[in-house]
């Protein structure tokens, strides 16, 4: 509002889904006289997964979408942990396995449109992550959609010390970045191609 004119409008909706999940919009009106729901509005909708005890994906962002289209779409599922001294995860087991525990999240973010949630050829990326218990990124792969499905062209995988700082990151292009931490601050970093120094640390090693 200036000078008492009304210059622009924001709505903000918040409903539950047929399936309970929750629903946020915003809109910015597309003039002051715009009402909600208007044709012309910018309109940003998010949506959760429904609240569900025990499920990875539980209240956590199905999709997002944004005015000009683009859509990002959220899969969600959880993994065991191999009894390993180093806690290392060389599978990735669904929670429906025996023996498993579910410490780990995969989480699936897909950059689609609204038309084309799935993604579009030599278009859209698909970025994987691994986190622990924490939330904590242990593992990073990214995909570029191709004509015969999503191929993977990058990886990262995170060291991590028993306080959960990063202290090794080792990439698919053969680089590590190594670090050394003091207290609460980075002391200092390493970087180098095609070597390693063997370490005590939670690690994810293998492919998915």
């Amino acid at each position: 509002m200036v000078l008492g004119v009304v210059v622009g409008i924001t709505y903000h909706a918040y409903y539950y889904a047929a399936d309970s999940g929750k629903v946020s919009v915003v809109e910015e009106a597309a003039s002051p006289a715009a009402e909600y729901g208007h044709a012309g509005n910018l309109r940003t909708v998010t949506v959760a997964y429904p609240r569900s005890d025990g499920d990875a994906s539980s209240d956590r962002t199905a999709a997002s979408s944004i005015p000009d289209g683009r859509l990002d779409s959220y899969a969600m599922n959880s993994a065991c942990t191999p009894r390993t001294a180093l806690r290392e995860i060389t599978t990735f087991a669904p929670t429906n396995a025996a023996g498993a525990t579910g410490d780990f999240v995969r989480v699936t973010l897909v950059h689609g449109t609204v038309t084309s949630p799935n993604g579009v050829v030599n278009k859209t990326t698909k970025e994987v992550t691994i986190t622990d218990r924490l939330g904590r990124a242990l593992f990073t792969e990214t995909y570029v959609m191709t004509a015969s499905g999503y191929a993977r062209i990058g990886w990262s995988a995170n060291e991590l010390d028993d306080l959960g700082h990063v202290v090794k990151v080792t990439r698919s292009n053969g680089m590590i970045e190594e670090a050394t931490w003091a207290v609460a601050a980075r002391s200092g970093t390493r970087m180098a191609a095609g070597w390693s120094t063997p370490t005590r640390m939670t690690r994810w090693s293998g492919t998915i």
